[in-house]
């Protein structure tokens, strides 16, 4: 069998697939199977029979060889796209075949004309595939499992947003919405009396796209409702104590499940509507019902007296969508009487939990008339498809890819490894927010910490082989993509204002797409424009961050795509790597455990200039496109931060995760008092530890430090967290945000492990913010729980508590909260924008074949 296929050399008309001779080997077995069943039957019919099948067989080398590149046409002399190319070869019977492909740049379609020869027949066929970008689609997860989008808790001015302009959504899993508010004036429960909607603070979350599919389905998230504490809320109580929970006691016998909906899910194909009501939200402008209300999602696929029973409610195509009806409570509970806890959650639906056959109120495939009525009545017909639309066929990343990718960038980018000397510069950095880092070193197995690479942006154009600027005038160049392939950590740094590669003139930035693949780990390092902090001015303004952009947008971004079977990590600009030195030092192991000097929330050695600084912040990141591995990270989780990002907390237990970091040893415990925090002396309490106590700038912060409120004296702040988030506490924001203007694809990695390498479809990364006491040693610090709220108090001054001691919930003798502290906190939400219209044809990842047409003998 003779074959005339090379690898992806630039400029070659003949493209490579890893796997030509196998398939060769195939198509030549069945031509023989063919042979035998002709061999009864004329010569004629028998050769014309084989040119037929060896032409239509050929195409499958061109596709196979297309697969491995993500259905990118190969690169010319030039590294700009080859519209015309071709696979020819010869099977062992002496049946020759060619494809000859035309890639058609404007409808990014490939024709491909197959002809088989054997002997004096020749057989022609027509086939063409259909190749999408990454950039037709604003979200494609093919992730299973369930998906939530959130809102920022308790926020009334920041919606989570998934507005696609004209491009399309999918998700093949279910979908469930979560957000938390409260509805101004609710007190107590009252059957004759209902709240309207806090206009426009409930509306949460705003979907908008061109053509939204949910194949798994939608529905608000699910919760279990704590039963109302009878002296703060006795009406409340006496309708609902036999359908809530009792968590601190029986829960033995029936339980009834709840809805998060404390805010409302709106849905439009309406860019502008849709743009309208964000804005809305955000300025805190009302807007009028009338307009909006028949597109708020269903909480109730069923009606009748409230609260609604959708244990066994018929499908009968009725719905409960009016949100002015809702009732949303925000109320206290606790055990045996005592109100030390709060929740807020959606009263209007409830069902009895059945496990696998539990009938949830919003369920749209459990309801498929209801859901159709309401689909209907909001103008979602031809819009909003569910089970009623086709799956999805996305293509399994290999390591066949992944070398093509490389091939790629040896030819026409960046080969950046440890070797390679692509990289600006490297360091160092123990990253603790890496579980399994975590675990191997405290287990002695290896303390090696993560070398990262950099590639400052500004050198990429000059770095990119076989590079010619002047290729990319004009409004519709033949650009392919430039591949930038990193074999190790690899951080992408904007370190000028303007945005990203500054040099670039704007005819390569608008049509140059860039795909950064990582076999490892992606880090983006955005640049911030303004370096005041809060501390000192504009207490209730988060300050911005930009990666591939700027606040001005005067500069055009670049086109971006990156892929990694990891979670992309964002580094803040004023990062301090946690060196090998330190690690031991500030982290040493005993007896199997960490005994940390210092958690994210005391860390003043690498957070003096950054999260103490400016604590939550808003990182804007423009044009581009997200790809990672769908089996493990949702449509929002493919973006960590390494740092401190947020420390606002709703949890009872962050007064002792934070406080007790704070105490400097068994015996000089801290206060539980979150909002006069103190050390607990014999002689009193006392604000600070007094100036050259040992402790200071060892395993508690320095006096001199940003982490201490200065505005009369020297103080611990509130909660014992960092005091910029004490002031930015007062503004409505629950963590950090992400504000991402870019197409975001999930697909899947594949499991094949070639000889040294790594199985793509496992992480190699486990991020994790909290560390329980199976990890670290909290005997050398103390506290007194002398507070009121929440807990029961034990310990004093002369008998303080250990902190490897669990505080136990009051009322109850056995109920705890387990202590943990925080080595990383990265909590934020993600805000998902359309990118700009430019951002398109940046390359391709998935193809749909359409049928194959027989041209002439």
């Amino acid at each position: 069998m003779k074959n005339s296929v090379v690898r992806n050399q630039v400029g070659s008309s003949l493209i490579f697939v890893f796997a030509a001779l196998g398939i060769l080997a195939s198509i030549s077995l069945y031509v023989m199977k063919v042979n035998k069943q002709m061999s009864e039957q004329t010569s004629a019919l028998w050769q014309r029979t084989i040119a037929d099948e060896t032409a239509q067989s050929a195409f499958v080398i061109m596709e196979s060889a297309m697969a491995r590149r993500l259905w990118s046409p190969p690169p010319d002399d030039n590294c700009m796209v080859d519209e015309e190319f071709s696979v020819t070869g010869t099977l062992d019977n002496g049946a020759t075949y060619e494809v000859n492909a035309k890639y058609i740049i404007d409808s990014k379609t490939l024709e491909m004309v197959s002809t088989g020869k054997f002997k004096n027949y020749e057989s022609k066929y027509l086939k063409n595939l259909k190749i999408y970008d990454v950039t037709d689609y604003l979200v494609l997860s093919k992730a299973a499992k369930k998906t939530t989008i959130a809102a920022p808790q308790y926020s009334a001015t920041l919606p989570a947003s998934m507005i696609a302009r004209d491009r399309k959504v999918y998700f093949e899993g279910v979908v469930a919405f979560q957000s938390i508010t409260d509805r101004a004036g609710v007190q107590d429960w009252d059957k004759n009396n209902t709240y309207p909607i806090r206009n426009p603070g409930e509306i949460n979350i705003i979907l908008q796209a061109e053509r939204m599919i949910f194949k798994g389905g939608l529905m608000y998230d699910t919760i279990y409702a704590p039963q109302p504490s009878q002296s703060d809320f006795p009406k409340f109580y006496a309708d609902f104590k036999d359908i809530t929970m009792d968590v601190f006691g029986d829960t033995s016998g029936p339980q009834y499940i709840w809805q998060w909906g404390g805010g409302g899910s709106f849905m439009t194909g309406d860019y502008a509507l849709a743009n309208q009501v964000n804005a809305s939200m955000r300025s805190g402008t009302p807007v009028s019902l009338s307009l909006i209300r028949k597109h708020f999602y269903p909480i109730a696929f069923t009606t009748g007296s409230l609260p609604l029973n959708a244990t066994n409610a018929p499908d009968n195509g009725t719905y409960f969508g009016d949100p002015n009806r809702w009732l949303i409570f925000y109320y206290s509970y606790g055990p045996n009487g005592v109100s030390t806890y709060g929740a807020r959650m959606n009263f209007s639906c409830y069902t009895l939990d059945r496990g696998a056959d539990t009938r949830y109120c919003s369920a749209s495939n459990l309801f498929p008339k209801g859901f159709e009525a309401w689909r209907l009545n909001s103008d979602l017909k031809g819009i909003l498809f569910t089970d009623d639309f086709e799956e999805l066929q996305t293509q399994t990343i290999t390591w066949d890819n992944m070398e093509a990718l490389k091939d790629d960038a040896k030819s026409c980018g960046i080969y950046v490894s440890a070797t390679s000397g692509a990289a600006s510069s490297s360091y160092d950095d123990c990253d603790l927010s890496d579980a399994n880092f975590v675990s191997r070193y405290v287990s002695g197995t290896s303390s090696a910490c993560n070398r990262i690479y950099r590639l400052d942006s500004e050198s990429i154009q000059g770095k990119l082989a076989n590079f010619s600027a002047g290729a990319y005038s004009g409004t519709a160049p033949k650009s392919l993509r430039r591949v930038i392939y990193s074999e190790v950590p690899l951080e992408i740094v904007q370190n000028q204002a303007a945005g990203l590669a500054t040099t670039m003139s704007n005819d390569v930035r608008r049509n140059l797409p860039l795909w950064v693949v990582n076999e490892d780990v992606n880090i983006l390092r955005p640049h911030q424009p303004d370096t005041t902090s809060p501390i000192d001015v504009r207490p209730n303004e988060f300050r911005q961050l930009y990666f591939n952009g700027s606040s001005s947008g005067a500069l055009t971004s670049l086109k971006l795509v990156f892929i990694s079977p990891e979670k992309t990590m964002i580094h803040s600009p004023f990062h301090v790597p946690l060196t090998p030195s330190e690690l031991a030092q500030d982290f040493p192991v005993y007896g199997g455990k960490i005994r940390p000097n210092y958690s994210a929330t005391t860390d003043w050695k690498h957070q003096e200039e950054d999260g103490f600084k400016y604590g939550v912040r808003i990182v804007n990141i423009k044009n581009t496109s997200l790809i990672d591995n769908t089996t493990y990270f949702s449509y929002n989780e493919g973006f960590d931060f390494r740092g401190l990002w947020s420390v606002v907390d709703s949890s009872a237990i962050q007064v002792l995760r934070n406080g007790c970091m704070m105490s400097p040893s068994e015996s000089e415990p801290i206060s539980g008092q979150r909002y006069d925090p103190a050390y607990v002396k014999v002689s009193g309490r006392e604000q600070t530890l007094p100036p050259g106590h040992a402790a200071l700038g060892r395993t508690v912060p320095p006096l001199s430090s940003r982490f201490y409120d200065k505005t009369a004296g020297i103080k611990i702040p509130y909660f014992y967290r960092p005091y910029v988030f004490q002031l930015q506490s007062t503004v409505d924001v629950y963590g950090s945000v992400i504000n991402f203007e870019g197409t975001r694809l999930g697909v899947y990695f594949s499991n094949d492990v070639p000889a040294g390498k790594r199985n793509l479809n496992v992480p190699k990364y486990n991020r994790q913010d909290i560390y329980y006491q199976n990890v670290i040693d909290l005997s050398k610090r103390s506290y007194v729980w002398d507070s009121g709220d929440w807990y029961n108090q034990v310990g004093s001054a002369n008998s303080p508590m250990p902190c490897t001691v669990d505080p136990v919930t009051r009322g109850t003798t056995d109920r705890n909260h387990p202590m943990h502290v925080p080595l990383n906190l990265a909590i934020f939400t993600f805000m998902h924008l359309s990118p700009t219209e430019e951002f398109n044809s940046i390359g391709s990842i998935m193809s749909l074949p359409l049928p194959m047409i027989k041209m002439r003998k």
